[in-house]
């Protein structure tokens, strides 16, 4: 699937936490260790919340914005999710801490990405307002994660 229009681009991204979310879910089913339950859970709900915060702006945001057609046609699958077999490898805290961050980076980047390529400042306001978003959501997922550890 590739994507040409801002409306295209909010889509893909809320999708793509609620996947994240669901993977979240199912390590966090698969878990044995409590810490780790509890850090996955609240990041699915967080994953849950954000992707429902896309599309309330999606569905508030004005059609000049959302129907804005990029320069350059994108790919939707530059931002990968892990196969679930790759995220039964995940056992303990650190483990859930470079997944969150290497996602949280791949996020951020396509959100630059994206701003790059809008051609009105409008739309350039809301990728990079995305984009500020999931770096405050890194900020707090980190503090948080340093909490649980010291738990």
């Amino acid at each position: 699937m590739r994507f040409e229009q801002a409306v295209d681009a909010l889509n893909h991204a809320s999708s793509w936490h609620n996947e994240l979310s669901s993977i979240y879910q199912k390590i966090s089913n698969g878990s044995q260790s409590e810490k780790v339950k509890l850090l996955l859970e609240y990041m699915a709900e967080n994953e849950r919340n954000i992707a429902q915060a896309i599309m309330d702006y999606k569905n508030q945001a004005p059609t000049e914005i959302l129907d804005t057609w990029f320069q350059y046609v994108h790919d939707a699958d530059v931002l990968k999710l892990p196969e679930l077999n790759d995220a039964d490898l995940i056992q303990g805290l650190g483990d859930v801490v470079e997944l969150a961050m290497k996602y949280s980076d791949e996020l951020i980047a396509f959100y630059i990405e994206m701003s790059d390529c809008s051609d009105t400042a409008a739309l350039k306001e809301v990728f990079d307002n995305l984009a500020d978003m999931q770096r405050q959501e890194k900020h707090t997922t980190s503090m948080n994660i340093d909490r649980l550890m010291d738990l």
